[in-house]
Parts: C-alpha cells; structure tokens; sequence
C-alpha cells in the first residue's frame, strides 16, 4: 500500500474525529465529589470557559503533532505509531478535562448539566483507549488490502463514536449557555463553533 493513501485516509479520519473531539475534550465522571465552596453562577461559567478553552488549544497541540508524526513516517507502522500516541495524549487531555470540571462544585443551577458534561468527558476518555485499541490491533505487516479494510473499520467507529459524543457535546453546551444566557452571565461557550 502507497504510504501516500494510507496517510491520507488517516488524515480524513483523524479530521472527523477531532472536529467532534473538540466538543467532546473534558472531564468529569459520574461520581461528581466535588471538593471547595460551591462557586456562584458568574464564576461557574468563566472556570468552565477556561478549561474548555484550555483543551482546545492542547487539542490543536496535539493534532499537529500527529499529522507531523504521519507527514514524516516512513512506513505504515511508524504511521500507526503516531495516530495511537496521539490517540494517547488526547485521551490524557480528556482525563485531565474530566478531573479539572470535577473540581468545580458547580452552583445548584447547573447540578445536573455539569454532571452531565463531566460524565460526557468519562466518555470520551474511554472511547479514545478503544479507539487506541483498534490502532494496535491494525497488522502493519497484513497485505494492503487486509490493511485498507482495518482503516476503513476503524474510520467507522470513529465516525460513529465520535459523532454521538460531538452530538451530546453539543446539546450539554447549549444546555449551559441557555443558563448563562438566562440569568445575564455574558460568556460565549462557542457551541458549535
């Protein structure tokens, strides 16, 4: 198989799942034991705002690394290596939003939704550790055909995994928004964007 193709199918997946990603790279668990003062409905909002903005960026961190990392790899398995690493720092990023939301007690206005968001975050962490999975389980040394059909699968379930958390990503930020648009908390959470 031409590394070109590979490269390129790789980058088709990879621009799909971080699209979603970006919704969907925070923290929080289902067991939301939060420790400190319950902070007030303006300050909720700029400490999520903050975090949300601080995974973006480590996200678009991490995305150049892995398309360096597959530009410069000289041969399928070192083209595996890059995507499963990157799939590693995106799941640490995940884990890192998940714990930073989990630290926030949020005020009793957004309970619910912040639990939600939180556990949107257990999610993603998760589904990125599987996603990984399935890079490794790719057999660089197949025939390019077998090849080609395990990127395509696994573009599949990257579709699939990501485009329902994108969704629940989205519909938990507008949730907050329409809190903060509510009691004239003037902060853009960028849903959608």
């Amino acid at each position: 198989m031409k590394l070109r193709t590979l490269r390129f199918m790789l980058v088709a997946v990879l621009v799909v799942a971080l699209g979603s990603l970006a919704l969907a790279c925070g923290g929080g668990s289902d067991d939301n034991e939060n420790g400190g003062d319950t902070l007030a409905l303006d300050s909720y909002f700029e400490r999520v705002k903050g975090i949300m903005d601080g995974a973006s960026e480590s996200s678009d961190e991490i995305e150049a690394g892995i398309d360096e990392r597959i530009d410069t790899a000289d041969n399928i398995e070192g083209i595996l290596d890059g995507l499963a690493d990157g799939l590693d720092d995106f799941r640490s990023l995940a884990e890192g939003v998940r714990d930073d939301l989990n630290d926030i007690a949020p005020p009793s206005e957004v309970v619910d939704q912040h639990r939600e968001f939180t556990a949107l975050y257990s999610a993603t962490a998760s589904a990125l550790g599987e996603l990984r999975a399935d890079v490794e389980a790719i057999d660089s040394d197949a025939d390019d055909e077998v090849i080609l059909e395990q990127v395509v699968e696994f573009g599949t379930r990257v579709q699939t995994e990501f485009g329902s958390l994108g969704t629940q990503g989205e519909l938990s930020c507008f949730e907050l928004q329409s809190i903060a648009d509510e009691n004239e908390i003037e902060i853009d959470l960028e849903c959608g964007d």
